[in-house]
């Protein structure tokens, strides 16, 4: 398959009430870098041929976000689901024959190689019409669910306010995110109906609806972190310590010993801080009298206990400082 030839949709017209803030929800930033920035990053990388963004309010935000970029936007004026909200990309990608990728703006660290493999799958012998990127996350929350049948064709899909006892229990949820070619992603868009609990057009309506033509659509698993999304300021805060964690596992991997002996904050792009350096560096650690440990960074001096980690009232401090704020207590993020 070309890699080139494919388009990507992402959905960011959700006005993001509960992240109580001015700048609009997919703006963001993780890492130092907006959600939806990451994700562009991604997509970039992979070659895509079109990329549209579907607005709603606060579209001016995304507007300036994107405008050297390249990429065309969609307005979904009113929300009526996300598959209206697909359905508003109908005219950006009029002349594209090829598959289309479906994201969110607000869950930015879906990976190139999960994505590669849902076009791939797309792309099978079986033409199985829809992809649907899946994860079992530790807390379901109100995710919709996947049934499975044969293999990994899709049995069924039910949204959670719509599910059953027996269908909540299905530990497998949809991310929301899908593969579906163009020439058939429209058709069954316009087949889809509200009758529903919210009175919205579902995108993964399609699923059933491809099914009804004989197609059998299928699922791939991810990891629960390529499909957090993120709603509220909690979310956010979670999903930025879920990957300052991974970085840190990532460095502690590496072979560079500064690297290794970083303890500081990561940035998207750079590390935040020097990194103290140890005798594998070809240096000892400078300590106090008490024997604690100290380094230089953005926070000016950071004094560590024998564990390598501030002191509480240190911690409270910077958390002041930084207007972070956790349970009635101030903290700073390492």
């Amino acid at each position: 398959m070309n890699q080139a030839k494919f388009s990507v949709v992402i959905l960011a017209a959700g006005q993001g009430t509960r992240m109580r803030s001015d700048t609009h929800k997919v703006l963001h930033p993780i890492a130092g870098k907006p959600m939806l920035l990451h994700l562009l990053s991604t997509i970039e990388a992979m070659g895509a041929e079109r990329q549209v963004v579907v607005v709603g309010k606060g579209r001016e935000q995304l507007e300036a976000a994107v405008k050297d970029r390249g990429i065309s936007t969609a307005l979904q004026a009113e929300q009526k689901g996300t598959g209206h909200a697909v359905q508003t990309a109908e005219e950006a990608l009029e002349d594209f024959d090829g598959p289309v990728l479906i994201l969110y703006g607000d869950t930015p660290f879906v990976t190139r190689d999960t994505l590669q493999t849902m076009l791939d799958r797309l792309s099978a012998d079986d033409d199985p019409g829809v992809v649907v990127l899946a994860s079992s996350p530790a807390d379901g929350k109100t995710y919709g669910r996947v049934i499975l049948g044969e293999g990994d064709r899709i049995s069924k899909m039910v949204e959670y306010k719509d599910a059953n006892e027996a269908e909540r229990a299905v530990k497998l949820c949809n991310s929301g995110m899908m593969a579906v070619q163009s020439k058939d992603l429209f058709r069954w868009l316009a087949k889809v109906g509200n009758a529903n609990a919210a009175k919205e057009y579902y995108l993964p309506d399609i699923v059933m609806i491809a099914k009804d033509e004989g197609r059998h659509p299928v699922a791939i698993e991810g990891e629960a972190f390529e499909t957090a999304g993120v709603n509220s300021r909690a979310e956010l805060a979670h999903l930025e310590l879920d990957w300052q964690r991974r970085r840190r596992e990532d460095r502690r991997r590496s072979d560079d010993p500064r690297l290794l002996a970083h303890r500081g904050r990561n940035h998207f792009d750079r590390l935040r801080g020097r990194a103290i350096r140890t005798a594998a560096a070809g240096c000892g650690a400078r300590r106090g009298r008490q024997g604690r440990q100290f380094r230089r960074g953005e926070e000016g001096r950071t004094w560590q206990g024998r564990q390598g980690q501030p002191s509480f009232l240190h911690r409270r401090r910077l958390g002041r400082r930084e207007g972070q704020h956790r349970g009635g207590h101030h903290y700073l993020q390492l």
